[in-house]
């Protein structure tokens, strides 16, 4: 869809005035004159797209929202010469938006975001992903004027979005929030993540089912992530681990940049795959423990199940900070951790098989006494 220029836009216009959703994403030739003839006749637009658009400026797109006054639904990804000009239009024409997706505007401030949400109280979802000049004010201004609209809300990538405060600030202001993507931010603090797995918050993040926190090697933990579980949530993100594994393993050794200190891709590939056959098992050991917890009886294969259990744990542990970035010490590590597993299995084993012959042993000697017993002592027998 390279060539639509506005000529194409201005048959649009005047033939399809009762049009409700328009796409011209990555239509690379239109410029202002395009988005006039927008303005011109398509005054019925609900959904408009106007991702890519690298010659449309702000006066274009502030045009369109002067003459098409019902919008809901306004996507601007990657249209790098709008800025706030375009939210105050958004604010000032346009008070029913619903929806708002401007990733990758570097021209987006704090101060046009507070406009937008001053002029659009009904927003629910914004989307501002790598706007590189955005910082926790947003995220003041979102949890001030749209606590009771908004659900969604995606600032990956954000990486002026720092601290403590903001992810505090969303965690206990806004009680509608389903979906929340806060990855690559990476001044944020585990401090202010914590509070969305806080007691004191539960009631504000009862209804968050989706949170991302990737690409957060500063603040993302294993005990960040025992604060952040709780019921009620779907989708948790915490990819830097397994994702950079994944990408070291595609490129090999050195990873795309030649970092000596990544493993090779195999070793990678192999650490990906034990990873997954090591939480299978794990499932499989943790279902054993409560069953024998429900019988309140452990035996020697509930015993073998706890230290397997323990094991795979052990060995899940270390691969989780092979993959976070000790990679010297992966090799050793993969070869301990399979030994410590295969050692919990054998003398899961021998505990079985003593077991078993105990059992076994007691049956022969009740065996042998019952036939002692009916067939009478030779002394018996001479006696008789």
């Amino acid at each position: 869809m390279k060539n639509i220029t506005h000529v194409g836009l201005r048959a649009i216009g005047l033939r399809c005035q009762d049009l409700r959703a328009l796409d011209l994403s990555g239509c690379r030739q239109i410029e202002d004159k395009g988005m006039r003839c927008i303005a011109g006749g398509l005054w019925e637009l609900r959904v408009l797209r106007l991702n890519r658009l690298r010659k449309v400026m702000d006066e274009g797109v502030c045009e369109v929202m002067q003459c098409c006054r019902k919008l809901e639904d306004v996507e601007l990804d990657e249209t790098p010469n709008v800025s706030d000009k375009v939210l105050r239009g958004l604010a000032m024409y346009n008070p029913g938006l619903l929806r708002l997706s401007m990733k990758g505007c570097s021209f987006v401030t704090d101060g046009g975001v507070r406009d937008l949400v001053k002029g659009c109280g009904l927003l629910s979802s914004v989307h501002l992903s790598s706007c590189k000049q955005l910082t926790e004010g947003t995220v003041e201004a979102l949890v001030e004027m749209l606590p009771r609209s908004l659900h969604t809300l995606d600032l990956s990538d954000c990486a002026r979005v720092s601290g403590s405060t903001a992810p505090r600030k969303l965690a206990t202001g806004c009680p509608l929030l389903k979906v929340l993507n806060l990855s690559g931010c990476l001044g944020l603090k585990a401090s202010g993540l914590a509070w969305f797995g806080r007691p004191e918050a539960a009631e504000s993040v009862a209804n968050l089912r989706e949170l991302r926190l990737g690409r957060l090697p500063d603040a993302v933990s294993t005990e960040l992530a025992m604060e952040l579980a709780r019921p009620g949530l779907g989708v948790l993100s915490l990819q830097r681990a397994k994702t950079a594994l994944r990408e070291r393993s595609r490129h090999g050794r050195g990873g795309p940049q030649g970092d000596d200190s990544a493993p090779a891709g195999d070793a990678a590939r192999g650490i990906i795959a034990r990873s997954d056959v090591l939480l299978a098992a794990l499932g499989g050991t943790q279902a054993v423990e409560e069953a024998a917890a429900g019988r309140g009886r452990v035996g020697a294969s509930e015993r073998g199940a706890q230290r397997r259990a323990a094991a795979l744990r052990e060995a899940l542990l270390r691969d989780e900070r092979a993959a976070s970035g000790e990679w010297w010490a992966q090799d050793d590590e993969a070869v301990r951790g399979a030994a410590v597993v295969e050692a919990a299995a054998r003398q899961d084993e021998r505990e079985a098989a003593k077991e078993q012959f105990r059992f076994d042993g007691v049956e022969d000697t009740v065996g042998v006494s019952s036939e002692a017993s009916s067939a009478g002592s030779p002394v018996q027998s001479r006696l008789a």
